[in-house]
């Protein structure tokens, strides 16, 4: 694996403030953007949820969120999304997504972002929506959990259909079955293996961990914020929703915008740690932080508009 000696830009508060600029009294929702978080079955109906708190029904500044899931899956949403929308997706007698090329093609063109593969499962149809999302969606994807491992299945070279609007975001373990290779040489070189990831993909890597890196090849950030009680089911999924979220600010670079995640998450995950320690943490707690994460950051940067 080739030595990548660009450590890039640590993401910090200033960064990631420059995400949330001030509005305009004339704001409307569709300047901010329709996502879609795509995912969900019936045995993983909570990592569409936890992503939909993680865009944290619109906290992190989209302007509409839709939960693309099964359709049986639509009466367990209806709790957590007064402020978002459903998206009835057609599925097997397993409650797994059925590819239905005019659906896709339909939420294609309503949505800036699509958060796709959270708790999807691993089915051959799901490797059918994302081979087709890869040659035809012209938004940005981000493609998270069980669409990496359909995009294992595909090959990575087979995500540069999508002309560098793309975002993976795999943990080591999902690094290493892109790469096809052990995830000690992950570890061993972790930018190392998040450039080749970009590269070979066309588009831009999310590299989880202690120390998260984002890089298209060219342009690499970091960020280290969290703490140990994300090491829990879910923690993704929420990272997932509030990708999705800044990346419909459509001034902003994938690779910022991938990195302000990250560093939005790791905050609150800290915040969330003040109530439950490191043990009790769950996703959930994470994901109800974010909003106040984004309120300070927005403060900052309407203060400095101010001076």
């Amino acid at each position: 694996m080739e030595k990548d000696v660009n450590f890039g830009q640590r993401m910090n508060d200033t960064y990631a403030a420059a995400c949330f600029p001030p509005r305009p009294r004339d704001a409307h929702k569709g300047i901010y953007g329709y996502i879609a978080l795509a995912g969900g079955s019936l045995a993983y109906s909570g990592a569409p949820r936890l992503a939909a708190l993680g865009a944290t029904a619109l906290r992190c500044g989209a302007g509409v969120v839709m939960m693309a899931v099964p359709g049986s899956l639509c009466p367990l949403m209806v709790p957590l999304i007064l402020e978002s929308t459903l998206y009835p997706l057609s599925e097997d007698a397993a409650g797994h997504l059925c590819f239905r090329e005019q659906e896709w093609q339909d939420l294609g063109k309503k949505a800036r972002v699509i958060a796709f593969g959270m708790g999807a499962g691993r089915t051959e149809e799901v490797v059918k929506t994302l081979d087709w999302l890869l040659t035809h969606y012209p938004g940005r994807l981000i493609v998270d959990a069980d669409g990496l491992w359909a995009l294992a299945q595909l090959g990575l070279s087979r995500a540069r259909q999508t002309e560098g609007r793309l975002l993976l975001t795999p943990h080591m373990g999902e690094a290493a079955r892109l790469l096809k290779g052990p995830v000690q040489d992950i570890q061993r070189d972790p930018f190392g293996a998040a450039r080749e990831m970009a590269l070979s993909c066309g588009g831009t890597v999310l590299l989880k961990g202690s120390t998260s890196i984002v890089t298209d090849g060219v342009e690499t950030w970091t960020s280290d914020r969290g703490c140990p009680g994300m090491a829990t089911a879910g923690s993704g999924d929420v990272l997932s929703g509030v990708a999705a979220a800044l990346l419909a600010r459509e001034e902003l670079s994938i690779p910022h915008g991938a990195a302000a995640a990250a560093y939005i998450c790791g905050l609150a995950g800290e915040e969330a740690r003040k109530d439950w320690g490191d043990a009790a943490m769950l996703a959930g707690d994470t994901a109800t932080r974010v909003g106040q994460v984004v309120r300070r950051l927005e403060a900052m940067q309407e203060a400095q508009g101010r001076t």
